[in-house]
């Protein structure tokens, strides 16, 4: 099998250049590959499937005609969009998966996929965040508040974020090394691929030379870097579009 990640696309009204490129992805790249695999915050925010405003609809139907091609598509969630549900998964012909990672075998390689916020165990006060949010009890709540309520808690929480973020270091919203190794030997996997700190790079074991942890970009005008995975195993860190080189 093979497989393409993608991740922090943060799509939104007005994001007319990464939406340009994605569709390209869609239409160009994507069929070539078995899996597309989209690693979380897909979207700037979701607030719930009944909160969906139908600004995506030509993304939501290049990916319905991706999966009528035989492309499996899978979206895992990222701190800005874990309230995707079935509805999203019926309009785009996609899995969603809510666990934090995912362990999957492909092209003879064994994977542990994850958006990646979970690694940057530093910051512990989104990690605290974190954990209130993604609450059963608070999601209900949540869910249950009408659309403009959810939208102004919402963009109180995200104000709330951008103001914490500005007085922390970026060694703190990395990952931590050791979360990485534990999460790596839980797993049993030999490749780590996740997004969330826009930091792409491949970062290799010394001892082996084998890539162990693959970082995907977010999106901007310019595209982003995504990852590629052939089918005889081979691991490539890309920039798409690749003409915008």
């Amino acid at each position: 099998m093979s497989s393409l990640f993608i991740s922090d696309l943060h799509l939104q009204p007005g994001s007319s250049e990464v939406t340009a490129h994605l569709l390209s992805l869609l239409e160009n790249l994507a069929p070539r590959y078995d899996n597309l695999w989209i690693l979380g915050d897909f979207v700037e925010y979701w607030l719930g499937d009944d909160a969906y405003d139908g600004s995506l609809e030509t993304v939501f139907d290049a990916m319905t005609a991706l999966s009528k091609t035989g492309t499996r598509i899978r979206v895992l969630f990222g701190n800005r969009d874990f309230l995707l549900g079935d509805n999203f998964a019926a309009r785009t012909g996609s899995e969603v998966i809510s666990d934090d990672s995912v362990v999957v075998e492909d092209a003879g390689r064994k994977l542990v996929l994850l958006h990646g916020d979970t690694l940057c165990t530093d910051d512990t006060g989104y990690q605290a965040l974190r954990k209130m949010l993604r609450n059963p009890a608070f999601i209900a709540e949540f869910l249950g508040k009408p659309v403009p309520d959810r939208v102004q808690q919402a963009m109180a929480l995200r104000e709330q974020s951008r103001t914490e973020t500005a007085d922390k270091s970026d060694e703190i919203m990395d990952v931590n090394p050791q979360t990485v190794a534990d999460v790596m030997q839980a797993s049993g996997a030999d490749l780590m691929i996740h997004g969330h700190t826009h930091r792409p790079a491949i970062h290799q074991a010394p001892e082996s030379g084998l890539s162990v942890r693959v970082v995907l970009g977010d999106w901007n005008e310019t595209g982003a870097k995504v990852a590629t995975l052939s089918n005889d195993g081979e691991l490539e860190l890309t920039h798409w579009p690749r003409e915008a080189l």
